[in-house]
């Protein structure tokens, strides 16, 4: 007598699938975190100061670092030489020229020429606050998460 026995057990075919999916979590939160660092970048360009050339706007960069089994941290970073004085507040302070002997600039329509200035300082624009602060990208970070999870589930479970 021959006999053929098919045994189902659905609890090891959904293991099977919890381990793979286990394992290919840390991409899951790779690919969140760098859409989540790419939408603080932006966040960061546009509440950012507007100068003359627009190079304090365009200096923002972000870097990941995987901390943790899936754990990633987001750094915020502006590269420009300026950025300390436009982020943090600055003391007042004398300006001296540069090139040439006086400083030259517009006051009441007219040229007006001096041997050195003193600046009032700056209160700064803390843009790492107003990042964090930011409602929008709070909400937009919930969302790529959320759509990461769920394309994660929808291809692996």
């Amino acid at each position: 007598m021959i006999t053929f026995q098919v045994i189902f057990d659905p609890r090891r075919q959904l293991d099977s699938k919890l381990d793979r999916a286990i394992k290919d979590f840390p991409d899951v939160s790779r690919k969140a975190i760098q859409k989540i660092g790419d939408q603080a970048k932006f966040a960061a360009q546009e509440l950012s100061p507007i100068g003359k050339t627009g190079k304090f706007s365009a200096s923002w960069r972000y870097r990941t670092k995987r901390v943790g089994d899936g754990e990633y941290t987001l750094e915020l970073t502006n590269v420009d030489p300026k950025a300390p004085l436009v982020l943090y507040p600055t003391r007042p302070h004398y300006i001296f020229p540069k090139n040439g002997k006086a400083l030259r600039f517009v006051m009441g329509g007219e040229f007006v020429f001096r041997k050195h200035v003193l600046h009032p300082g700056t209160p700064g624009q803390n843009v790492f606050q107003l990042v964090a602060e930011d409602d929008a990208l709070e909400s937009v970070s919930a969302q790529i998460i959320e759509e990461e999870l769920r394309l994660f589930s929808k291809s692996r479970l």
